[in-house]
């Protein structure tokens, strides 16, 4: 390896150490956890052979939407009796607290159709994103309607050829979301638009947070380009293109330190920017990792992600950050859902088959793995407190126990 490759592996891992020990322990309230990264704090070992215990069941509509958690709360949405429906369920029993139900479409295109983005939950308060651009936020205790907006109409924005995708994103007092050519920012007490963007199609992925030289920034995906934009104020501070077929930009992208990691499906590949004042940079670029709509997640310096289109065979990668070579390919799990627990990988199949494993550039060997689902499992699962949370398109819910304790 040359010197400039081992300074590179160097930075990468010094970073990567700091981030473990740095993961907050905050409960998993919106897509992604709380450090909207995809990686808990908490620890899973191991189940028995029998596979993990199954606490409840519960059922909660047609659709892609993941699950957020908080206060004892699991809140999801789904497509049931022709309307789109936020379900709250009782954590401990997984009986319905409450739904709120507001009439729409399926919206099937290609796919089965329902809602696809998740809840974010922020204090007393549940976010809601449907598909045809309506959002709203509910009580989180009761789920009386607090405020609703039909922006995509009021705002005249073009919708995306499979809807809007992005779950809300809470930063400060505002709610932002994936509308338009690079966002939409409203009040979060009140619904009122704080700022917006071009009328253009946006992409499918959910804003995240970074910050860069003492400037707090959100990257958003439009449909051809990635653009960091200020929360305060929405102005775009830059572009960096990024075309797909069929603009299909909803894999979100990858926060590392000072990096940032994009992938695409549809043969796209990814690709790690070096964050800049101006424009990132390209650091490699290439077609090792080709993330349908699941983030891939990083760990110890080297990216874990599921490569291939939906619908096909796409199979568990990993990747090393810093040139975007490949360690190994894994075995099939279709276009699922990954997350990390620590330093160890909690994979979804797409047939719903849940695997886990030490995360290790040296190769992929399952520690357990259960059948815990039947049908389509397009859908990331949520772990908090030791439990984790997963769902088939059809709206099966399933509550595993892994660790009692939830540590």
């Amino acid at each position: 390896m040359n010197t400039p490759r081992r300074l590179a592996r160097m930075a990468v891992l010094l970073f990567a150490a700091s981030s473990v020990a740095q993961l907050s322990a905050a409960e998993w309230h919106r897509w992604r956890g709380p450090d909207a990264n995809g990686i808990s704090a908490e620890t899973v070992e191991p189940w028995p052979a029998a596979g993990p215990k199954v606490l409840w069941q519960a059922e909660v509509g047609l659709g892609f939407s993941s699950i957020a958690v908080a206060d004892g709360r699991a809140f999801t949405m789904g497509y049931l009796a022709n309307a789109d429906v936020v379900t709250c369920l009782d954590t401990a029993s997984g009986k319905p607290l409450w739904q709120h139900s507001s009439p729409g479409l399926k919206m099937e295109n290609v796919y089965e159709g329902g809602p696809n983005a998740t809840p974010t939950v922020d204090g007393g308060t549940v976010f809601a994103f449907r598909r045809r651009g309506h959002v709203y936020a509910l009580a989180a205790a009761t789920g009386k309607l607090l405020w609703e907006r039909d922006l995509a109409r009021e705002l005249a924005t073009k919708m995306p050829t499979w809807g809007f995708s992005s779950s809300p994103f809470i930063d400060g007092n505002l709610v932002i979301l994936n509308l338009g050519s690079a966002g939409v920012a409203l009040d979060k007490q009140t619904g009122a638009v704080v700022w917006k963007s071009g009328t253009t199609a946006s992409g499918y992925a959910t804003a995240v947070p970074f910050d860069f030289h003492d400037r707090h920034l959100v990257a958003l995906f439009s449909s051809q380009e990635l653009v960091a934009v200020d929360p305060k104020t929405g102005a775009v501070v830059w572009r960096h293109p990024w075309r797909t077929r069929d603009d299909i930009n909803a894999a979100d992208p990858v926060i590392i330190g000072d990096k940032l990691l994009l992938s695409s499906g549809d043969n796209r590949g990814g690709a790690v920017l070096q964050l800049t004042d101006a424009a990132p940079k390209v650091l490699w670029e290439n077609k090792n990792l080709r993330a349908q709509f699941t983030p891939p997640v990083v760990l110890g310096g080297y990216i874990y992600g599921l490569d291939g289109n939906a619908g096909e065979r796409a199979t568990l990668r990993c990747l090393d950050l810093a040139t975007g070579d490949v360690k190994w390919t894994g075995p099939v799990v279709g276009t699922g859902g990954i997350l990390a627990a620590r330093n160890r990988l909690l994979v979804l199949s797409d047939a719903g088959e849940l695997l886990l494993a030490d995360a290790s550039p040296a190769g992929f060997k399952p520690l357990a793995r259960a059948q815990i689902l039947t049908g389509k499992c397009w859908t990331n699962p949520a772990l908090n407190a030791g439990r984790l949370y997963a769902r088939n398109t059809p709206g099966t819910l399933v509550c595993l126990e892994l660790s009692p304790a939830g540590k």
